[in-house]
């Protein structure tokens, strides 16, 4: 049975194999070349929900030199190659409002065949501008009209900046109290420190936000003239829209005081 299925066709799988070495061979003695693309755009992955580009119409790109085969690289344009950065998990970006990010092959993606991907190669001095500078700028939802962004005096040579917009949104802090105080005692001002919080998130989770409550303060059994409490704010957002504050807690100045006729 096996010496049968050895040498039935053993003209056909011998061509096969024949040509399957000859493949190989001739991929082995292939020329390889290099060859300059221009105009190979760079893109962000993954930008944090609170930001957004702040220019979502301009294209960002960079020059490269690629080594490979001629039979890959001939086929080659700019727009199957592009540079994709990652930020996700980039804590600094918001921390330090700028994150400095080097292009290198493996942020390259090519459009081509797995197996032609591989005979690919970038090194570090084939890519002008090489590094791309990401910045952070504050952005007001509230404003009808973004605040201009002027380009870095301190942009690093041989790096192209792509700024981005933080979403923020200033709303007021809300008291709300239960009950009444005792009889002859009224509220005559009640005051928040902050008045005022910044939050920040996706543009559609601000815009459904006027202001933010603390917990509720009980007056049934307060008679002295002012007292100051820390309390919690609600919490804001959603798990698919998520806002964060720049304060979780604020202070509440309560002042009460004898109503006209009290005792």
């Amino acid at each position: 049975m096996l010496r049968r299925l050895l040498t039935e066709n053993i003209g056909l799988k011998l061509l096969a194999l024949f040509l399957a070495i000859g493949l190989v061979y001739v991929r082995a003695r292939e020329k390889i070349t290099t060859q300059e693309f221009s105009n190979v755009l760079i893109e962000l992955m993954n930008i944090p929900s609170n930001m957004v580009l702040a220019y979502p119409d301009r294209s960002y790109s960079t020059t490269i030199v690629l080594k490979g085969p001629v039979s890959v690289l001939k086929f080659l344009t700019p727009k199957e190659l592009r540079f994709t950065l990652n930020l996700a998990g980039k804590k600094e970006l918001e921390q330090n409002k700028n994150l400095l990010l080097v292009l290198n092959q493996e942020s390259l993606m090519a459009k081509v065949k797995e197996q032609e991907a591989k005979q690919l190669s970038l090194g570090e001095d084939d890519i002008h501008p090489s590094k791309v500078q990401v910045t952070v700028h504050i952005r007001d939802v509230s404003q009808k009209n973004p605040p201009p962004i002027y380009a870095s005096e301190a942009l690093p040579e041989d790096t192209i900046e792509i700024p981005l917009y933080q979403l923020v949104k200033h709303i007021p802090v809300y008291v709300p109290t239960v009950g009444q105080p005792p009889e002859g005692y009224e509220v005559t001002s009640i005051h928040t420190n902050p008045a005022t919080i910044t939050i920040t998130g996706p543009e559609a989770a601000l815009s459904r936000i006027s202001e933010v409550s603390t917990t509720r303060i009980y007056l049934s059994n307060h008679t002295q003239s002012t007292f100051t409490r820390d309390v919690s704010l609600s919490s804001l957002g959603s798990a698919d829209l998520p806002v964060s504050a720049t304060a979780t807690r604020v202070d509440v100045d309560l002042k009460i005081s004898r109503t006209k006729g009290g005792g």
